[in-house]
């Protein structure tokens, strides 16, 4: 069961190494040290106005693109809020609906949690999801076939990749990896096998798995005595013509507890620093136009997205 108080303690034994803070400085620099420590202190990020304000428009409308436009995108200090169903939700990289209780590994830890079937991270969904999700590459993690993958999306899997974000090389997405375990390192020090992993797929060391299990049924926990509403859910629009889906950019624990808890509804931000993913502009999507994804490729991942599915592969014992 999860522990609040252990979890705390192993927060401030992390952030009292003077190990982490060296890998750090030497990951992200001098600024990364000020960004790491403001977002412990404030929990909010560097850079971003004390000015901005959150505008509920849920009186207003439900369609979060007319939110978008009701603000105006000329005042960015003013964020749009407007209350989705929880099946608009999907998952940042996954692409799986946060409401999906048989294969969004995540929420279906929370549920079995929660009704005390699986109260360790040993024979968990979580655990069965990490052991049997490790794609080869970043296209079986976006669930495409095998046949016509670039070179970047048919190498040995680094980090994941989606079309519409900014593309990197495969030096960078070495780099990425190598700063992501840099910081696993500094909190729970060396991995039995030589790595911690990602959060996304496996495999991964028993001390990532059980904390990310754990980090889920503590947020649950700490929700199931609250209000359910009032949490700042920020999100980024996927729109095809009339059709649209949010990526969960910022609350990925508090949605997948929202949902096992029973919330019908939940109340969502959309930042304009993310901004919306059209699927008329595939061709101008950074991965495209980097010659990464094909326009078709790029179209499969997004409609699987819309959809909420997970990709081919990626399945929990029933």
């Amino acid at each position: 069961m999860a522990n609040p108080i252990a979890a705390y303690l192993a927060k401030a034994k992390t952030y009292l190494s003077p190990d982490y803070w060296k890998k750090t400085r030497e990951v992200h620099g001098a600024d990364g040290v000020y960004r790491e420590i403001n977002r412990i202190v404030f929990r909010r990020n560097v850079g971003q106005s004390e000015r901005q304000r959150h505008v509920d428009l849920s009186e207003v409308t439900s369609d979060p693109i007319e939110a978008l436009y009701l603000v105006g995108v000329s005042d960015p200090v003013v964020i749009p809020g407007i209350h989705v169903p929880m099946g608009s939700l999907r998952h940042q990289r996954l692409g799986v609906r946060i409401d999906d209780e048989v294969s969004n590994p995540f929420t279906r830890s929370v549920l079995e949690y929660r009704k005390g079937s699986q109260t360790t991270y040993r024979g968990s969904a979580l655990e069965h999801f990490f052991r049997s999700w490790q794609p080869r590459n970043a296209g079986e993690f976006l669930g495409l076939g095998p046949d016509g993958l670039s070179s970047l999306l048919s190498m040995p899997m680094q980090s994941d990749l989606l079309p519409w974000e900014p593309s990197a090389t495969a030096e960078e997405l070495r780099v990425r990896r190598e700063a992501l375990e840099l910081k696993r390192l500094a909190k729970f020090g060396e991995a039995p096998g030589g790595y911690h992993g990602h959060d996304y797929f496996g495999p991964v060391s028993e001390s990532l798995g059980e904390y990310r299990f754990n980090k889920h049924c503590e947020v649950a926990d700490l929700m199931a005595h609250e209000s359910l509403q009032g949490h700042v859910i920020e999100v980024q629009v996927l729109a095809a013509g009339s059709s649209w889906a949010l990526l969960v950019r910022d609350g990925r624990h508090r949605t997948a507890a929202l949902a096992v808890l029973g919330l019908d509804e939940v109340p969502v931000y959309m930042p304009q620093r993310y901004p919306i993913i059209q699927r008329e502009s595939v061709e101008s999507w950074p991965g495209v136009t980097a010659g990464v994804f094909t326009v078709e490729q790029a179209v499969t991942v997004f409609d699987r997205f819309l959809e909420g599915e997970p990709p081919s592969g990626l399945t929990l014992p029933p």
